[in-house]
């Protein structure tokens, strides 16, 4: 969770990252700033944000401020989400639970392209929604989202499966009959939790009022119609009409109407071609009615049913649930389209064709806009249904500038399908569709790699470069780097088309996951532990060459294993390696080198200049009297010597033909080992020993740059 700004005041009604433009690689300003700077600096800016010690940096640039930079610091503490902040009707994806449709998109075939130790950060080949297999995609969304995000999100990937997923997604009749047996479904679920709670309210409510006052039976009778009407009602919302049906049929004949009720139903309602024809003469007939005054007599409840079925949803859209169940009434009951059809052919010839889904959703729209922001099937997510009962405004933002409230995930996807917006631009699909949160993006990016997977084309892939997709994924892979998945940030930043700025997110993810325990091929069989044998502050880790072989584990760049999100692990193994050398874990800095391959001269200067100087004075033994040494008496090798006599003897074919300073050092350092290992307890010139360390001491300064 966010918690409060510490340079700046945070804007409530704002995420953190929509007030200021993020700097681009690409941005003339970031080039200037960035050119001469250090290797570090310059890759900064190709990142939203960074994080460290609990706080998260976020580089900003005014669009005013000829070329300055900001700052803007949040500190990151979980628990301190604002209280006026309602949860969102989309479950909000738990650490960990995306893995889940992360590891889906490596088996949609969404792998990155083989690359080696040897292969540099900038040479990575990037991925695109049009890498992989985008059915296969989908059905793994549709499997696995409702654990990660819900039974809200993952009816939104189900929805992209009727809309752009079919076998014919360009049949607009398929489509249509897709979108309505998702749409029966998911209202369904809705009315049925509706009844559920009304059921049980009622029935308390009844229990109370038997108690206060007798209810004479047909006042029971009447309350007991009322209820069964008003779920008749939600029920054809829903599309169910066999549910309808059954719902009258068990008034077991104590409503004398419900059985002409019942014949009407049957034929009018559904979406049938029939039932539309029939409707239009129902629509008639309630006119009729209205003009005599029926409506008065035969009461709300009924007359709600009858205008349902006829298609006249003006006045009965506001007793709907929510805006699925008023899109449902106005997709299979409303004739406006065909009335509004036939008053455009009229005065001078045919008129632009709509479909039933452009058709509903401007009724919808249109309903909306008339009875106002209040109303409770406004196509809104829940967090503004939420935060609109109480509107706040913040000091630097006045009225004026109130930006519109955006839609619903879902419906946007409705949109999209009908041709009213750009399918292809993510930014319909951004997360303030679903939640408030900012780094909640996790569906988002889902949700938008499946549409324009599905949708495939150039436009596809033009899409994926422009500024709303990239934005998104820089912004997923933080999300992802501060729930403690690294790895999979690793993965998801192949989706940034920039080459520097990927490359510059690999190099700062890596370094970043080599701190963490790093779940790599392997890694519980070769982590290391101490043996107990310790020589001054050397400890030696339980661990041979031979070992490091097992497995098939080789340390030539030509065999290497790939990690699941496309990384080779010789470079995961160098993050760690740099990371244990900053913590002065100089075996462990030892072994990870070994498991990089082709690092023979770091491994072999750490060997020379880190510990074998304690590896002899541990072993060392001398009279304690005053005067020059005539020799250094060593006792014989314990198990951290025999380590490194063995690292040595493996690492003896790289170091044999080299004319240069470490090898000439590990040959020496090799055959004072050896001498060593055959005499048991050797003595030594101390001369030999100077030399040695000497030696030693020269190409760790050289070397490796290190003058501790």
């Amino acid at each position: 969770a966010l918690a409060e700004e510490v340079h700046s005041v945070r804007d409530a009604d704002r995420g953190i990252f929509d007030d200021a433009k993020p700097v681009e690689v690409k941005d003339k300003v970031a080039q200037q700033w960035t050119s001469s700077a250090p290797r570090t600096l310059g890759s900064a800016g190709s990142f939203r944000a960074c994080m460290r010690g609990g706080l998260l940096a976020l580089p900003v640039m005014q669009a005013d401020s000829s070329g300055t930079f900001r700052l803007r610091l949040l500190r990151l503490s979980p628990g301190d989400a604002s209280s006026s902040q309602a949860p969102s009707r989309v479950s909000a994806s738990l650490p960990g639970r995306s893995v889940v449709l992360l590891e889906g998109l490596v088996q949609a075939g969404f792998t990155v392209p083989k690359a080696t130790s040897r292969t540099p950060p900038f040479a990575l080949s990037p991925l695109t929604p049009l890498s992989g297999d985008a059915k296969v995609l989908l059905d793994r969304c549709c499997q696995l989202s409702s654990e990660c995000f819900g039974v809200r999100g993952a009816e939104a990937f189900e929805l992209l499966g009727a809309l752009f997923g079919g076998e014919a997604p360009g049949d607009k009749r398929q489509v249509m009959l897709r979108l309505s047996a998702w749409l029966a479904r998911a209202n369904g679920r809705t009315v049925s939790r509706h009844l559920e709670r009304s059921s049980f309210a009622a029935s308390s409510a009844t229990c109370e009022v038997r108690l206060l006052s007798p209810v004479s039976g047909l006042e029971a009778d009447g309350v007991a119609n009322a209820r069964r009407l008003e779920a008749v009602f939600h029920l054809l919302t829903a599309n169910s009409v066999r549910g309808a049906l059954l719902e009258l049929n068990s008034a077991g004949g104590r409503g004398v109407y419900f059985d002409r009720l019942a014949a009407i139903l049957a034929a009018c309602g559904g979406a049938s071609a029939s039932g539309r024809e029939r409707r239009r003469w129902l629509r008639r007939q309630l006119e009729d009615w209205r003009r005599q005054g029926v409506p008065d007599l035969m009461g709300p409840d009924l007359w709600r049913i009858y205008s349902l079925l006829a298609g006249d949803l003006s006045e009965v859209v506001a007793d709907t649930l929510d805006w699925r169940t008023a899109f449902g009434a106005y997709l299979w009951y409303s004739g406006a389209g065909e009335d509004q059809g036939q008053q455009d052919e009229a005065p001078g010839g045919p008129a632009a064709e709509k479909s039933d889904l452009q058709s509903a959703l401007g009724a919808l729209e249109a309903a909306v806009r008339l009875h106002g922001s209040s109303c409770r099937f406004r196509p809104v997510p829940s967090h503004v249904v939420a935060s609109a009962s109480a509107p706040s405004f913040s000091r630097q933002e006045g009225l004026g500038e109130a930006r519109p409230d955006p839609y619903d995930l879902q419906f946007n996807a409705l949109r999209a399908a009908a041709g009213l917006i750009d399918s292809c631009d993510v930014v319909h699909y951004d997360y303030m569709t679903y939640t408030p949160d900012p780094l909640d993006v996790a569906l988002s990016w889902h949700f938008s790699v499946v549409l324009l997977a599905l949708q495939g084309g150039e436009r596809t892939a033009v899409a994926s470069a422009e500024e709303g997709f990239q934005r998104m994924t820089r912004q997923y892979c933080l999300a992802l780097e501060l729930q403690g998945l690294s790895e999979w940030a690793l993965y998801v930043a192949h989706f940034v088309s920039d080459g520097q700025a990927r490359a510059a997110m690999v190099q700062r993810l890596l370094l970043g996951l080599s701190s963490q325990g790093v779940n790599v091929a392997l890694e519980e069989k070769l982590h290391l532990q101490g043996t107990g044998f310790t020589i001054g502050s050397f400890q030696t880790p339980r661990i041979t060459m031979e070992t490091l072989r097992k497995g098939d584990v080789s340390n030539s760049s030509e065999q290497e294993n790939i990690t699941p999100w496309g990384i080779p692990e010789a470079w995961l193994w160098r993050a760690r390696a740099f990371r244990s050398e900053e913590a002065g874990d100089w075996p462990g800095a030892v072994h990870c080198w070994l498991r990089v391959g082709g690092a023979e001269d770091r491994a072999v200067a750490i060997i020379s200049g880190y510990l074998l100087g304690p590896a002899l004075m541990g072993h060392a033994s001398a009279p304690f009297q005053r005067g020059a040494v005539e020799a250094i008496l060593l006792a014989p090798m314990t198990q951290p010597a025999e380590w490194l006599l063995s690292v040595l003897e493996e690492l003896a074919p790289a170091m044999a033909h080299r004319d240069i300073l470490w090898a000439e050092l590990g040959r020496e350092a090799l055959g004072f080992l050896r001498h060593w290992s055959q005499a048991g307890q050797a003595r030594f010139n101390p001369a030999s020993v100077v030399r040695l360390y000497h030696r030693s001491e020269k190409l760790r300064k050289g070397g490796l740059g290190l003058p501790w």
